[in-house]
């Protein structure tokens, strides 16, 4: 696993290379299954996003670990990993994959 710690918004990610998406979900659910117990569904809010409105991941039943499928210009498709210990403390991981993002939204959301 290839693993890459990059500076995006004052916060420090690392970014993981995953082979295809199945790749990169189970590596997203080995950073956070400590974390999730019942876990629900994350919703998409960014309005300019296909992903707005849809289920684009999940998230720990007190919101303070989540995974969610997402895609930006540097990084082409990647799931997001958040996992917020402490307040103020947050572990970012990028784990970036080849493919559609919105074909993977959309089988989360038939």
């Amino acid at each position: 696993m290839s693993n890459l710690k990059v500076l995006t918004h004052n916060k420090c990610e690392i970014e993981v290379d995953a082979s295809d998406y199945n790749n990169a979900r189970n590596k997203a659910l080995e950073l956070t299954q400590q974390y999730m117990g019942n876990s629900r569904s994350y919703t998409g809010r960014l309005e300019k996003s296909y992903g707005n409105g849809k289920t684009v991941g999940r998230q720990s039943e007190n919101g303070r670990t989540r995974w969610r499928v997402d895609w930006d210009e540097g990084k082409g498709p990647h799931i997001n990993v958040e996992i917020m210990e402490n307040k103020g403390s947050k572990e970012k991981f990028a784990v970036k994959f080849p493919g559609s993002v919105n074909k993977i939204i959309d089988r989360f959301n038939r």
